[in-house]
């Protein structure tokens, strides 16, 4: 009776490391579905994208650190942004990034510095 106690400890403790990896695997595959949802679409026109991607890239730009540059100005929609503003690349994009200026966070065209929504 002993050894059928340890042998059936010792194969649960092989077992264990296995079964543990194989539910990580899964809940991986479904977090990175998750979050590759909207990859691929941050190079569409913003007018384009779900609301469910809109909200995602709002989510990430209002994550982001405080650069704020002070600029003479009132910056809206299809406004160009000076060169003295820092833009920070959106991840997975080949042409969106964020700005701050005058304390409002605001979505560009890394290309043409235009601004294509104010936050």
């Amino acid at each position: 009776m002993k050894y059928i106690v340890s042998a059936a400890s010792a194969a649960f403790l092989m077992l264990a490391p296995a079964l543990a990896f194989a539910q990580d695997s899964n809940s991986n595959t479904q977090n990175k579905t998750e979050k590759t949802e909207c990859q691929g679409r941050f190079n569409d026109a913003f007018e384009s994208l779900p609301e469910k991607c809109k909200a995602e890239l709002q989510t990430w730009t209002m994550a982001q650190a405080d650069t704020n540059v002070d600029v003479d100005g009132n910056f809206v929609v299809g406004a160009v942004i000076p060169d003295t503003v820092t833009i920070v690349n959106v991840p997975d994009s080949d042409t969106f990034g964020i700005a701050m200026v005058n304390k409002k966070r605001m979505l560009v065209n890394r290309k043409d510095r235009t601004v294509i929504h104010v936050y």
